[in-house]
């Protein structure tokens, strides 16, 4: 990616300069000699503007950037939480629990991550989130049908840190793939910026650009600084399908998490400590 956008500033320059020669052989000589302090002018508030108006859409689309990664990364934190809860479930509960959860997490690292490129989510994913939903209202419909007592083997604090966790992930799940389906910045405003990053050099030639080769390496360099801004902002454009984009790595982390939490057996409960205010 960094070398493509090398490339990018590197091809405008040679553009630049190129367009800038030509028209100084061709008609820069016969139609308008240099305008000196004019084009300084005309520079200044043409690179000014256009840095300002790529700053503003660097800043808006890296902040999406930014709270599509840190939703990820809840939504990803949220899937270890719910595994960890379900450890302190009978076992037969937990296995279903934590088989339901693993598929989840595989199936938007597999499945879902290249469809939200597209803008469109896998529907294996929400099936098997709302498995392990109907698992658990399951279990609290035991809960209350046993006169408020938790489900058999499972404690009250397990099953409400379990339901929390499922609840942060379908919101968080929403969230991403609200961002998804995203157009990211509009068409036309887009259009818009890569049209004026083309005639704006040529402006500064009608103008009147000086000559010699420092004046071609000025175009050339201008050129480059205009092409890498809206290369950038290309980039950023989209939190999912854009060069800069955010990755499966934390769903990655959570399946690690998980390995490592069946390699540690569940410890038993204790023996019940002494009562308080007990006999002397």
């Amino acid at each position: 990616m960094y070398l493509q956008g090398a490339a990018v500033a590197l091809g405008a320059c040679g553009l630049g300069m190129l367009a800038a020669w030509l028209w100084q052989r061709r008609i820069g000589r016969r139609w308008i000699a240099d305008g000196g302090p004019t084009v300084s002018a005309a520079c200044g508030a043409i690179a000014s503007m256009y840095v300002l108006t790529i700053a503003f859409l660097i800043v808006s689309t890296s902040n999406s950037l930014g709270t599509a990664r840190a939703g990820t990364g809840i939504e990803a934190g949220a899937v270890r939480d719910a595994y960890l809860a379900s450890r302190g479930y009978p076992a037969a509960q937990a296995a279903a629990l934590q088989r339901g959860l693993r598929d989840y997490a595989r199936t938007v690292v597999d499945e879902e991550w290249p469809l939200m490129a597209r803008g469109q989510a896998a529907p294996a994913a929400w099936e098997h989130l709302d498995a392990l939903r109907d698992l658990t209202t399951a279990d609290s419909a035991g809960a209350s049908g046993a006169a408020g007592a938790a489900a058999p083997g499972a404690s009250a604090q397990s099953q409400s840190d379990l339901h929390d966790a499922l609840q942060q992930v379908y919101t968080q799940r929403r969230a991403r793939l609200s961002a998804a389906a995203g157009d990211g910045i509009s068409p036309v405003l887009l259009g818009f910026l890569i049209t004026s990053a083309c005639v704006a050099p040529f402006f500064l030639l009608l103008m009147g650009w000086p000559t010699g080769p420092r004046a071609l390496l000025g175009m050339g360099l201008l050129a480059a600084m205009f092409a890498s801004g809206v290369w950038v902002v290309v980039q950023l454009n989209h939190p999912f399908a854009s060069g800069i984009r955010v990755g499966s790595g934390a769903f990655r982390d959570a399946l690690a998490r998980m390995d490592q939490l069946d390699a540690r057996p569940v410890g038993p409960a204790g023996p019940p400590g002494p009562a308080l205010g007990g006999s002397r």
